[in-house]
């Protein structure tokens, strides 16, 4: 018995590599590749383990259950283990052509059963030709034989994930308009990376993302993107979701979040006095940080019992928005080198501090939240009238097996992140549109009149939805602040999504960002102009606009804190537009377009920010 060793592969699984003469005539019957350990005769002088050739056919498809087992490097005459020795004999373009079209040919028995495994090539003792391979040949199988390579879409995005990498890297969150791209060329399935499938059909979204009693799991590489382990946020199995996610959503349930309708008000009356103080001393106010301030300071009181004082600053502390605006940022590039997240944790605070202030905001703010988490585990933390979440979710109604410091903390701070600057977006949208157009203005106002006598009334979040012209302007600010920008995949494990007369297979992650579902022209006429009325009319005929309004996403995974960021929308708004009279001052719609995705949309510069000059206070 004979062996030719062809190439130097290590495997970070045990494969091993097959090939019996793959452009045989007998190819259709012959196998790629397969962990054959069980099956394999030892060699008495190495010690590896080798499957002699004339057990090569079929062996893989009737052997092998799982398909990480298969690899995708070609040999052209004998099996060889992957473990052993280095490149000894170059492949021809004229090989590589012929396996191409031998694919083509006969793709049907590897179009089901084939899957690439996780490996990497060393260099070959005479160059570097068994990299170039390696690169040809998988780029190959992505081409022409990965299961998604029916589906449209840019060859070079069928091959590499560097195509991503340049758009959200290089050029800084453009991908999503890459897409938007691809899409009017391809239509409205495109293949956008390797592994993954984007769709842009409204009427498919539920389907990705609250089909009934089917099961979606998160995409992996999504919450690799966010330092947020075994949180409800980064669960990847609806099962963990559910556990995890159980403890959280009783304290945002409406009457839960209906209960501290004080605090938003008490908050509310901090920024009212920024206002105020404002006119007295003729000063610009930047309300996105204002916004921005007032949300942060109500979720860190309501999560964590403390106040985090950015309302007792006259710039609302800006370094504790920049630390968060640095982890949006930062996304693509974690995404891409999530080994960074390890080191950004690990420097010291003062190392931080000289090389990234917003890196040192961002961890700082980090740490504190964790000194407290392990406080309130510990019943160190001052006791108060009215407990914390984290305070109850530290207690003894959490399991044991999730009282965990760390987890526990990444739950606490992916309630920050998500209750800040979202929410502070829409009301900076609602206010900026509010204020360009007088006629809108002036008949909210009147309205609101009808609930609120005096400037001091405090009406109830209850009493503020039922007003229609109020409700329309949050939902159509909603609507423009598109909530989270970047795509947010599902997985199908267990079924085929079929979509047209694309079959997409299981465990393959789908995706519909929302920003095109907002700003559907079909839906929603004229998408990109503010027109509160458009929810009235629809309202009128029987429509049911909300079914599209996806800010929150939708399904079991839908944004737990969905009733809190409403209450400070429709509280917020009415007190800003029923106490104050304000103009816009050096500010456009370049301002607040949405430009760039870090995960929430971002201008072309900058954070967004809305500047406004207070004219008057209402006084009756």
């Amino acid at each position: 018995m004979s062996f030719r060793p062809l190439a130097g592969i290590h495997l970070r699984t045990k494969a091993y590599v097959l090939g019996d003469k793959l452009l045989d005539t007998k190819f259709q019957n012959s196998v790629i590749g397969a962990i054959i350990e069980k099956r394999s005769t030892p060699d008495t002088r190495t010690g590896k383990r080798y499957l002699p050739h004339q057990n090569t056919v079929n062996f893989a498809f009737y052997n092998t259950t799982n398909s990480a087992e298969i690899c995708s490097l070609f040999v052209d005459m004998y099996v060889y283990s992957a473990e052993a020795g280095s490149l000894s004999t170059e492949f021809s373009k004229e090989f590589l052509f012929s396996v191409a079209e031998a694919f083509i040919k006969k793709r049907s028995p590897l179009s089901k059963r084939f899957k690439v495994c996780d490996y990497y090539v060393r260099p070959a003792r005479e160059g570097q030709s068994g990299l170039v391979i390696y690169i040809a040949v998988k780029s190959i199988y992505r081409l022409y034989f990965h299961p998604l390579s029916k589906i449209p879409g840019p060859k070079l995005a069928a091959i590499t994930s560097g195509y991503e990498f340049y758009f959200n890297v290089i050029k800084g969150g453009m991908f999503i308009w890459e897409m938007e791209r691809l899409h009017e060329i391809y239509g409205p399935i495109i293949r956008i990376t390797p592994l993954e499938v984007h769709i842009k059909d409204s009427s498919y979204y539920e389907e990705i993302y609250a089909p009934s009693k089917r099961r979606r799991e998160k995409s992996a590489e999504l919450v690799a993107r966010f330092d947020l382990k075994d949180s409800g946020f980064s669960s990847i199995s609806p099962e963990d979701h559910r556990k995890r996610r159980s403890h959280v959503e009783k304290h945002f349930s409406r009457q839960a979040v209906s209960n501290i309708e004080y605090l938003i008000y008490e908050n509310i009356e901090k920024l009212d006095n920024h206002f105020k103080r404002a006119l007295e001393f003729h000063k610009v106010i930047s309300l996105d940080a204002g916004f921005a301030g007032l949300a942060s300071d109500v979720i860190h009181k309501y999560v964590y019992g403390f106040n985090s004082g950015n309302l007792d600053h006259d710039d609302f502390n800006k370094s504790v928005r920049d630390g968060i605006n640095g982890l949006f940022k930062s996304t693509h590039v974690l995404f891409f080198f999530p080994v960074l997240q390890t080191i950004m944790n690990s420097l010291p605070l003062w190392l931080l501090k000289k090389l990234d202030p917003f890196v040192y905001a961002l961890v700082s703010q980090k740490l504190d939240l964790l000194r407290r988490t392990e406080e309130f585990l510990q019943n160190k933390s001052p006791k108060s009238e009215t407990r914390s979440v984290m305070e109850v979710m530290c207690g003894p109604s959490m399991p044991e097996d999730m009282r965990g410091a760390v987890r526990l903390h990444n739950e606490g701070f992916a309630m920050i992140i998500g209750g800040t600057e979202t929410t502070a977006r829409s009301l900076v949208i609602a206010a900026f549109y509010l204020l360009k157009n007088e006629s809108i203005k002036t008949k909210l106002r009147e309205e609101l009149r009808t609930v609120m006598p005096t400037t001091e009334s405090q009406p109830t979040w209850r009493q503020l939805e039922q007003l229609p012209y109020l409700s329309a302007i949050v939902w159509e600010a909603l609507r423009l602040s598109t909530g989270i920008a970047n795509r947010s995949a599902r997985v199908a494990p267990n079924e085929a999504l079929v979509y047209k007369n694309h079959t997409i297979p299981a465990g393959t992650p789908v995706s519909e960002s929302n920003y095109f579902v907002l700003t559907d022209p079909e839906v929603f006429p004229d998408p990109h102009t503010f027109d509160p009325d458009r929810w009235l009319r629809a309202a009128a005929k029987g429509e049911h606009l909300d079914r599209y309004l996806v800010n929150f996403s939708k399904g079991s995974r839908i944004c737990v804190g969905m009733n809190l960021a409403y209450a400070e929308l429709f509280l917020v708004l009415a007190s800003f537009i029923r106490r104050f009279d304000m103009g816009l001052f050096e500010t456009s719609e370049k301002d607040i377009a949405f430009a760039r995705d870090f995960g929430t949309p971002y201008p072309d510069e900058g954070n967004g920010r809305v500047r406004v000059i207070v004219t008057k206070v209402i006084e009756d």
